[in-house]
């Protein structure tokens, strides 16, 4: 397989995992439940050899970035929801590979989420980070690297609020 075809199979990967599973973007709503959220797919991607995975990463559409920020957001919630730390690595993951395509303060507002959520969970996202920190690229690492070194971490001052919904804990928007 070239390595368009498998960039071209990883975009496609990405789109039918969040439309199966009827994520929603941040600004949508609640995000699903984390069995439908493609722990497969994410892990597949960092395997990739690091060109392709660059290449992958470089070749994101608006909708992947889209897509890839609002499985970081169902991340966070998963992981306070589920009781479920291991989704909070997904959820770097995702921002790993979007790479601040979009916007460079969705990163931060997401891996704020991130972050909250780890806090209420009592784990240290830093370090599940430092594990992912090779696979980033520069600008992303740095970015990243920021915010662990004293960005801003109120989920408030990002915009969030905790609430709850029918299927339990999720955070919404302020503003």
């Amino acid at each position: 397989m070239s390595q368009q075809d498998l960039i071209a199979s990883y975009r496609e990967k990405i789109l039918h995992t969040m439309q199966d599973a009827g994520a929603r973007t941040p600004e949508s709503g609640p995000p699903v439940p984390a069995a439908a959220l493609g722990e497969q797919m994410l892990d597949e991607a960092i395997a990739l050899p690091e060109s392709t995975r660059n290449a992958l990463m470089h070749g994101l559409t608006p909708e992947d970035s889209t897509l890839l920020l609002g499985m970081a957001s169902g991340k966070a919630v998963c992981a306070v929801r589920d009781g479920a730390p291991e989704e909070l690595r997904y959820g770097l993951i995702a921002l790993v590979l979007e790479d601040r395509r979009q916007d460079w303060r969705e990163t931060l507002r997401m891996l704020c989420l991130l972050n909250h959520s780890a806090g209420k969970l009592g784990v240290n996202l830093e370090a599940i980070y430092q594990s992912l920190k090779p696979l980033a690229s520069t600008e992303t690492a740095r970015l990243m690297s920021g915010y662990f070194e004293g960005g801003e971490r109120d989920i408030r001052a990002m915009g969030y609020k905790e609430d709850t919904s029918p299927d339990g804990f999720i955070y919404t928007r302020t503003g």
